[in-house]
């Protein structure tokens, strides 16, 4: 069962150090509420109930005690702690009449505080019967380090479960793709509804959420093999697809109710050695031993094919034949996973360096980041990695010679898109860095000045044409915001776009020279209209 607490004290700084000081999810409290005062917590505590409250004596606006009186007079069942930093007899024995669980004095140890709130939380337990609570919560106490094995046995009884009871553990976690943003839709009634909708009903005992990344999935175990690898695939290929994020699976063996404890300790060891297969799937036999000799790499053989030229086909597949001699020689762990990858960066790097290029030149360092952690989340993930820098560099290759007119030239033909520097960088196999800096070198300005002069360069030739109106030639250019077009195009060229439209309509070959040096010269330029007409258009237009 889960408590809540109330801290109450004037200090705040005080109250801030004991939230991160206490270990509050193994003394079961799941919500720390606080109050600096008495007024504040009493406004509180009428609407919202908790289950203990912590309050100091001395405090401005009233008194610890007050606040004392005021709850039992309107909370009788809610415990409360005094922590005072005031040692008066008087102050104790007032406390006491209001039946307060301890009065205990400042400074005090995070351990004895614990203690004293895992005495009252056992109180709570009593008085309320932690057995009518549902099998998840008891589950997630034991996962929490909250219930020793002796207790959970006996608890798990009156859920009729006995101690030799069948089941089997399975931990699922969700790992975010990179490049890819996590569903909007993403959270925890969607993963819980998606296991219940597509896990075996006939297997599955309850569902217990550690975070918003891990879950637990409590099975009865009646066969051999509690989780076969083929069902388990399509089970964690059917969440994916709906939730929109990688799954990868640890499947802790078969055990019974009175093994719980190590059954939960063996998985935890699984998920922070072992690496998932490319199914995504870790099982416990499948923890590799501990090897101090470190495993070489045909490196010379890697080096040969990427200095050759064209695709990266026959390195990839001689990575890929690698990782998966590794795997079934003696296994992937985390940390000889994470020196491979680090083996095929340092290769890729020298590569880079010899041809006066670097890691840093063809992807983003953040994004690299979030590859390389994606990398180590399973095997499948790990070839997901390989082939997407394999392509990164190879286009780098072949790209680097003529990036900048490719760039130009993308930029000409779509002038309607979002032109991004994102995008354009990965157009071309560069980091977005790298092309803005080469672009500069090149074109003599920046990428941004460049994308807005050619579309000013097209808007104004679209204006031309007094078929295409203008909120259209807005959008030809690439601009959705038509207040946001129009300043841009008066800053570049000094006229709104209608005055630039009104000006080749009705202006003669001289003041088409130096459009926007003269403003009555436009107007006096427009044969067949008044200039009061003129003028009142060009108002109009702003």
């Amino acid at each position: 069962m889960a408590y809540s607490i109330l801290i109450v004290d004037d200090d705040r700084t005080f109250v801030e150090e004991l939230k991160s000081a206490l270990q509050w999810n193994r003394l079961r409290i799941t919500e720390v509420y606080t109050a600096f005062s008495v007024r504040e917590a009493i406004a509180f505590l009428s609407k919202t109930k908790v289950d203990i409250v912590l309050c100091d004596i001395e405090m401005p606006g009233g008194n610890g005690l007050q606040l004392l009186k005021w709850i039992r007079e309107n909370h009788a069942s809610m415990e409360c702690i005094v922590l005072s930093s005031y040692a008066e007899f008087s102050y104790a024995q007032s406390a006491l009449r209001f039946d307060v669980c301890d009065y205990l004095l400042k400074p005090i140890k995070a351990k004895e505080l614990e203690e004293t709130i895992s005495r009252v939380v056992g109180l709570l337990d009593a008085r309320r019967g932690w057995q009518e609570e549902p099998l998840e919560t008891l589950w997630a106490a034991l996962f929490d380090g909250a219930v020793k094995q002796a207790d959970f046995t006996r608890q798990a009884q009156k859920h009729g479960l006995t101690e030799n009871s069948s089941l089997a553990i399975l931990l699922l976690r969700f790992v975010p793709v990179p490049g890819q943003p996590v569903p909007s839709h993403y959270g925890r009634p969607l993963v819980r509804q998606a296991i219940l909708d597509l896990a075996d009903q006939n297997a599955l005992q309850t569902v217990v959420r550690l975070s918003e990344t891990r879950w637990i999935l409590v099975c009865r175990a009646a066969g051999k093999d509690p989780f076969p690898r083929a069902p388990l695939a399509a089970f964690l290929d059917a969440v994916e697809a709906r939730i929109g994020l990688q799954v990868c699976a640890y499947c802790g063996e078969k055990g019974t109710v009175g093994q719980a404890v190590s059954m939960w300790e063996a998985l935890c060891q699984l998920e922070k050695h072992t690496v998932p297969d490319m199914q995504r799937i870790a099982q416990g036999v499948d923890l590799p031993a501990d090897k101090t000799q470190r495993r070489s790499f045909p490196l010379k053989t890697w080096k040969k094919m990427l200095v050759g030229f064209g695709p990266l086909t026959s390195l990839e597949a001689s990575i890929r034949e690698e990782m998966a001699r590794v795997q079934a020689e003696e296994g992937w762990t985390v940390n000889r996973l994470t020196v491979f990858l680090r083996t095929c960066t340092l290769m890729l790097s020298n590569y880079l360096q010899s041809r006066d290029m670097s890691l840093e030149d063809i992807v983003d360092s953040e994004e690299y980041d979030q590859m390389e952690t994606f990398a180590v989340s399973s095997l499948c993930a790990t070839a997901w990695f390989i082939h997407k820098i394999l392509g990164i560099v190879e286009g780098s290759r072949d790209h680097k010679s003529d990036a900048i007119t490719t760039v130009c030239q993308y930029i000409l033909d779509n002038l309607e898109e979002d032109l991004s520097r994102k995008m354009l960088a990965k157009l071309v196999f560069m980091s977005e860095d790298y092309l803005s800096k080469q672009f500069m070198r090149a074109v003599g300005m920046t990428l941004p000045a460049y994308i807005a002069q050619k579309r000013m360069e097209k808007a104004k030739e679209l204006l031309e044409y007094p078929d295409i109106k203008i909120g259209k030639v807005a959008m030809r250019v690439g601009y959705s915001n038509f207040s946001y077009f129009s300043k841009t195009f008066h800053d570049y060229t000094g006229f709104t776009p209608n005055e630039w439209r009104m000006y080749h309509l009705h202006g003669t070959e001289d003041t088409r020279k130096e459009p926007g040096k003269d403003r009555e010269l436009l107007l006096r330029a427009a044969p067949g209209l008044s200039t009061a007409t003129l003028k009142a258009v060009i108002e109009l237009s702003r």
